[in-house]
């Protein structure tokens, strides 16, 4: 992939009905992306774009594939598996002052010949990593993440117990003055 103009749905010249278009991402996709959440990857989008006369389309864009991501747990990076489907409408509008941003609802210019879908590939990305990321378990149920990380967690959650918090001490001598 060289650039983005892969990415570019030249939508004039398509006849009315449903396209589909295959494209796979890898890590050099996310190079576009300023300060992008994601470095590495290995996926697979399928965007349906559907031309109507009604002036309006629809685009459905699929993503499936691993992500590279950093775990919650133990900080070490993993490849996550990660699945979505959107759909998006496509509006005319000739003045962008009029433009109210929606939800699910992107606006083109009539002028214009193209529509360039990578962002849109790019959030859909994003939006299919979940909030919390951990290691998956092993095929016997285990804990699959950095073990010498975890233990070193579990010293720190033991010294944190082993210390009584001094507002609960100076309550109970509250308690037994009573």
């Amino acid at each position: 992939m060289k650039s983005l103009k892969e990415f570019k749905i030249p939508y004039v010249g398509l006849k009315n009905g449903l396209h589909s278009f295959l494209y796979s991402i890898d890590k050099t996709f996310f190079t576009y992306f300023e300060n992008s959440l994601v470095s590495e990857g290995n996926l697979k989008v399928e965007a349906l774009f559907d031309k109507r006369d009604a002036g309006f389309f629809t685009l459905e864009i699929s993503v499936s594939g691993v992500v590279q991501v950093e775990c919650d747990r133990c900080s070490d990076s993993f490849f996550l598996p990660i699945s979505g489907q959107n759909k998006i409408i496509i509006k005319f509008e000739n003045d962008d002052s009029l433009v109210e941003e929606e939800a699910d609802v992107m606006y083109i210019n009539r002028t214009d010949t193209i529509i360039d879908i990578s962002h849109l590939i790019y959030e859909y990305i994003v939006l299919a990593i979940p909030i919390h990321k951990v290691h998956p378990t092993d095929e016997n149920g285990g804990n699959t993440c950095n073990q010498e990380v975890l233990k070193i967690l579990e010293k720190q959650e033991d010294k944190i117990n082993d210390t009584p918090d001094e507002r609960w001490a100076i309550l109970e001598k509250l308690k037994k003055q009573k």
